[in-house]
């Protein structure tokens, strides 16, 4: 039984790393990071915005796994736009976001969101896979250990979002708009 036990933990150890890293406090820190360096290299149009001074919303829906990596960006400037994290619990409680962030991988949730804010110039991203894909603007994915982004470049041009040339360099992967 011991030697069962034992033969079981080292078989379930790899897959237990796995499940762990993908939610560990480091990749949650980078997480937010992204998220508050992807809104330093966006344009929004300029309805997005009532004022030079309103705030820029980063939203994010499903679990709040980021927590305090985010609270910190709180009133951080971005283009003289104090920052504001704001927590949706579904997605018709969505409102005057700029950035959005899907703490889910739940393919009707995703789906109702993309469809939904499929005409608002928001910024979708998520962690779910072939997100890029499927009309969503950034998609995080590791690779080799790394967290790293795809950008869905016609997604963002069709809802009139900029880009910046620096920030597109850096994915590992743009989807070009057709022209």
């Amino acid at each position: 039984m011991t030697k069962r036990l034992f033969l079981c933990s080292i078989l379930l150890a790899p897959l237990l790393t796995t499940v762990w890293a993908a939610k560990s406090p480091d990749e949650n820190k980078i997480r937010a990071a992204f998220l508050f360096n992807f809104s330093k290299f966006i344009e929004w149009p300029q309805s997005s915005f009532i004022s030079t001074h309103d705030e820029l919303v980063i939203g994010i829906l499903g679990p709040d796994y980021l927590g305090d990596e985010l609270k910190s960006l709180n009133g951080r400037l971005v283009r003289q736009h104090p920052i504001k994290i704001s927590y949706y619990s579904s997605v018709n409680d969505i409102k005057n976001c700029h950035l959005l962030y899907l703490g889910t991988t739940n393919s009707k949730i995703i789906n109702k969101a993309l469809q939904s804010l499929a005409n608002d110039p928001v910024v979708i991203v998520s962690d779910a896979e072939n997100f890029a894909q499927h009309k969503g603007i950034i998609q995080l994915i590791a690779v080799r250990g790394r967290l790293r982004f795809i950008i869905n470049q016609e997604a963002a041009q069709a809802k009139e979002l900029k880009i910046n040339s620096q920030l597109l360099r850096l994915a590992i992967e743009v989807i070009e708009a057709k022209q």
